[in-house]
């Protein structure tokens, strides 16, 4: 027997001086019970809780000399930059907005990364990444008097530090150095890392700054809409506004997770939680189905699809329409470049002009599979409900 539905309140957002930026509540609202399916309204704003960064990073000043054009015609791009001779783009993630190789280093990594609210503040974060090369924590006082470099219409601070750095589980990698930035405020906080070999980290300083100060929001993302009355706590006059919310009923067996910056909820499933289902929501049509459901494929090295391909997916019952469903299995590359084998992804999209949701569900295929038929039970449980 299913577990009774569970809503969410849509998050508000507030404004980071220039920077839109997401401070979201994700705190569970009330149990109750789901009598009628009901069609997804419009949004009371374009701002979601799961908004792409196109929503929250208005504010631009797009008057600065055009980029170079995108390389990567399948993840939805969202800043451009000047890249740096030898630097080479990658495939964006969820998490990552910016993801780089620079000089092309196999052993180098940039990449950008954003977090709701001030993710702990500035010191700790400072003091987090020095721990990773296993340097001595800094004062409050010295991390103030740390140099300065801008970031996205923002001052962020210059952090820098050598050793041997702690990657993923156990990896030890003697020799290097992280440079990054950071920027840590109660509407968001911003990362900009640079990791390697701590040769390549002195050699390409100067280009990884340049590389920061060139950052700005893609020309095709230049009409965000303006969020900055939407403050955290309601408009000036401080009357809150009221939130659309989703609801769904979670499958018996899965087991909701933590609360995760940028998702609504997250599930595991599996006896070990090997596998996860979670689902987002961005503002108007996040790039369109074939861009996203494309990036979906080029984690399991697949080609794009096409429309036409598109088209002849098995649809699934989701906010009162069909939607194709998405199913893939080989070795999957996750956010952090790790490849797994034996891997599978189901995944549907709801895509709107005011609003997107998309429900993935990937793990071990012997897992995923098994739950093909409660991962649309799942996906049809979904319910918006207006404020």
């Amino acid at each position: 027997m299913s577990r009774p539905p569970r809503t969410l309140a849509r998050s508000t957002v507030g404004a980071l001086g220039v920077l839109a930026l997401v401070a979201a509540c994700n705190r569970p609202g009330p149990r109750e019970e789901i009598r009628e399916r009901r069609t997804a309204s419009a949004p009371s704003r374009p701002a979601l809780p799961d908004a792409g960064p196109r929503e929250r990073f208005g504010g631009f000043d797009m008057g600065s000399p055009a980029p170079r054009a995108a390389s990567n015609e399948v993840a939805q791009r969202v800043f451009d930059y000047e890249l740096p001779e030898g630097w080479v783009e990658l495939a964006l993630t969820q998490d990552r907005l910016v993801n780089v190789r620079p000089a092309g280093d196999p052993e180098a990594a940039c990449t950008l990364t954003f977090l709701q609210g001030s993710a702990g503040g500035l010191e700790a974060n400072v003091n987090r990444w020095r721990g990773q090369l296993g340097a001595e924590p800094l004062s409050g006082a010295a991390i103030a008097a740390l140099p300065t470099h801008p970031l996205l219409g923002r001052t962020a601070t210059v952090v820098e530090a050598s050793g041997t750095f702690k990657g993923m589980g156990d990896t030890n990698l003697p020799g290097f150095a992280l440079l990054g930035l950071i920027v840590s405020e109660p509407g968001g906080s911003l990362f900009l890392k640079f990791t390697g070999p701590e040769a390549r980290v002195a050699t390409e300083r100067e280009h990884f700054l340049a590389f920061a100060g060139s950052l700005h929001l893609a020309q095709d993302h230049s009409t965000a809409p303006d969020v900055s009355a939407a403050a955290p706590h309601g408009p000036d006059d401080g009357t809150p506004h009221a939130e659309a919310h989703l609801s769904w009923t979670a499958p018996e067996g899965w087991r909701e997770a933590a609360p995760r910056a940028m998702r609504e909820v997250t599930f595991t499933v599996g006896q070990a939680g090997e596998a996860e289902c979670y689902i987002t929501r961005l503002g108007g049509d996040a790039g369109g189905l074939v861009a996203n459901l494309s990036r979906w494929c080029s984690q399991f090295s697949r080609p794009a699809l096409t429309q036409a391909q598109i088209d002849a997916l098995p649809r699934a019952e989701m906010l009162g329409t069909t939607v194709p469903v998405l199913e893939l299995d080989g070795s999957f590359e996750g956010m952090n470049g790790t490849v797994q084998q034996e891997q599978a992804l189901l995944g549907v999209a709801y895509i709107h002009p005011e609003e997107s949701v998309f429900v993935k569900f990937v793990g071990p295929a012997s897992v995923v599979k098994v739950e093909r038929e409660r991962f649309l039970a799942f996906v049809k449980s979904i319910e918006e409900h207006g404020p």
